[in-house]
């Protein structure tokens, strides 16, 4: 894809430059070639640029964009209100492709350990219908801890 594009690119601009002969850039015929193959490859560089960034940023742990929080809150709070547990604080980051989400949660009674279990499948699960690859955390707390989170960069 990357060929055609760049193929398809210099044809349509070296079918084009000899049309600049009787205009204020007609200077710049000559030396058009070396201009089409700078912005071509600048046109190319963008998108494996803006990889690295992503990469970089799920590195460095950045958090991840508000909405995907926001819907990852509250798919996790209707479930977690059925089961009559407040949803204390949330975190939720970008992990490959998919996401890794912290939840704190204050449940009204005891719970074990299957208890817990249980409902970390049961919010995945849920998850699912809307995202790739989540994978829960839950801890059990009484107070909002906040878990340190970089603020989510637009893309």
């Amino acid at each position: 894809l990357v060929g055609t594009a760049l193929s398809a690119g210099m044809g349509m601009a070296f079918a084009i430059t000899p049309l600049l002969q009787g205009t204020p850039l007609a200077g710049m015929v000559p030396v058009s070639d070396a201009w089409i193959v700078l912005l071509l490859c600048g046109l190319l560089v963008v998108k494996p640029l803006r990889s690295l960034r992503d990469a970089v940023r799920e590195l460095a742990g950045v958090a991840a964009h508000s909405t995907v929080r926001q819907a990852v809150h509250t798919m996790a709070r209707q479930v977690l209100e059925s089961q009559h547990i407040r949803l204390v604080d949330d975190a939720v980051f970008r992990s490959g492709r998919g996401g890794l989400g912290v939840l704190s949660i204050e449940p009204k009674t005891a719970l074990s350990a299957l208890d817990v279990d249980l409902l970390r499948d049961r919010l995945e699960r849920t998850c699912r219908r809307r995202f790739e690859n989540p994978a829960l955390e839950l801890v059990l707390s009484l107070h909002a801890h906040r878990i340190f989170v970089l603020p989510s960069l637009r893309t």
